[in-house]
């Protein structure tokens, strides 16, 4: 099951990281790689945020996944993929990654005591990109 974000909102969320990413990396001057360490820097965020929310919330976890933050957690995925696949990646960190989306799909079908795996398959990724500086 994907998050069924209306199109239109789901077409305005990826605009709006892209040209971020765009902006962000005209200021720096962002290598391929740069452009993926900033959109995991981002969408670690989301992560954590929706995972605050999740504990906060009494809402059942199929109400979890029909929100905005969720929303822009997949489409920060899907981004963040796409900039991987170009920056050439180690072994270890396209294994990390796919760990991740792993577990990021796995969520789906989760209890919500069981979220925090979310973050177990991200923060090994998010080392793994680092080391391969």
């Amino acid at each position: 099951m994907m998050y069924a974000m209306n199109e239109q909102r789901k077409q305005e969320l990826k605009r709006s990281l892209e040209d971020a990413l765009n902006a962000e990396s005209a200021l720096q001057r962002f290598t391929p790689r740069d452009k993926v360490v900033w959109l995991a820097q981002g969408l670690e965020e989301y992560i954590e945020r929706w995972l605050a929310f999740c504990r906060a919330s009494p809402a059942p976890m199929s109400s979890l996944l029909e929100t905005d933050l969720y929303g822009a957690i997949e489409i920060g995925t899907q981004c963040l993929g796409d900039h991987l696949a170009a920056s050439e990646p180690s072994q270890s960190v396209r294994e990390a990654w796919i760990s991740f989306c792993t577990a990021l799909r796995t969520t789906q079908s989760a209890e919500k005591q069981e979220l925090a795996g979310i973050s177990d398959a991200f923060n090994p990724f998010n080392a793994k990109l680092a080391s391969d500086a």
